[in-house]
């Protein structure tokens, strides 16, 4: 199953799961940061890739530009968030495919495939990920307390009548793990073909700052703003040596529920599965997406 499908149907799904979740008794019309809340991001991601590819014992380190395979592509990138107080779990990914055709001006080994000057290499690349993070918001300056264990304090006035503040900001610490699949095929023309399979896990620490503005009745058009930065990374296993994520936007909410998010997201990693490196790489560009609460 693609995950775009997979997470059509999570939106599908999670939706009515929020709405019976207030019906027996949830409050949801009390503190904004006390709500049971469903959040979904998804959209297209315009990732580039990145980095520099070995195989074999005797191969030769060729870059992803020398393959014709860092143009930007289209791919699918989303994530959806059940949250509750300061508590937040999120599962994501993304689907990312990419291909190529170049001819070699120099002699090139990719896992025993020889490639010569002159010789032409299809090549294609194929890598999903999913994740899971759990989130805890360490700082909310607006709220009745700044850190979970301060003494309660007056709420800054600044709260609207529907129980939502004019500004809110959150500092949170984040938890998880991230699984990146990566298959590679090269095929020289005449010369044969080499492919790899492989899937590497990461445990990750991180964190994410969150301002959400409430604009309605100060800018026409929206009823809130939101800036979101995340960022995470930590070792990969079973042969690999790093994982790192960053996404950071603007979600532009035409509603309470609806709105628009606009950003920029990474992906980067070097892995290392027996003989075969895929070094300093990963995908970064552009992401447009719409956003729901439930």
């Amino acid at each position: 199953m693609r995950l775009s499908s997979l997470f059509f149907a999570l939106f599908l799904i999670l939706g009515p799961v929020s709405q019976s979740m207030g019906q027996v008794g949830l409050p949801r019309d009390d503190t904004e940061g006390q709500r049971f809340k469903i959040d979904f991001t998804g959209g297209a991601w315009f990732p580039r890739l990145e980095g520099t590819t070995t195989l074999g014992v005797n191969g030769t380190a060729i870059d992803m530009g020398e393959l014709d395979l860092d143009q930007s592509e289209v791919a699918f990138n989303g994530e959806a968030s059940i949250c509750w107080d300061r508590c937040r779990v999120t599962i994501g990914g993304y689907d990312f495919s990419t291909s190529g055709s170049a001819v070699m001006n120099r002699r090139v080994d990719l896992g025993g495939v020889i490639a010569r000057p002159g010789d032409t290499i299809n090549s294609q690349i194929d890598a999903w990920s999913v994740s899971t993070e759990f989130a805890y918001d360490l700082i909310t300056p607006f709220e009745e307390k700044t850190f979970p264990w301060s003494a309660p304090k007056s709420p800054v006035k600044n709260q609207l009548a529907d129980g939502r503040q004019v500004l809110d900001f959150r500092l949170a610490v984040t938890a998880g793990a991230r699984l990146v699949n990566l298959q590679q095929s090269y095929s020289v023309l005449g010369g044969g073909t080499v492919e790899t399979n492989n899937a590497w896990v990461a445990p990750l620490l991180g964190g994410e700052f969150k301002l959400t503005w409430v604009t309605r009745g100060t800018v026409p058009l929206l009823d809130h703003v939101v800036a979101r930065v995340h960022a995470s990374g930590g070792p990969a296993f079973v042969g690999g040596s790093y994982m790192m994520s960053i996404r950071a936007g603007l979600t532009f909410y035409f509603t309470r529920n609806l709105g628009l998010t606009l950003g920029y997201r990474l992906s980067d990693w070097a892995l290392t599965r027996e003989d075969n490196t895929f070094d300093e790489g990963g995908l970064q560009g552009l992401f447009a997406g719409v956003s729901y609460t439930w």
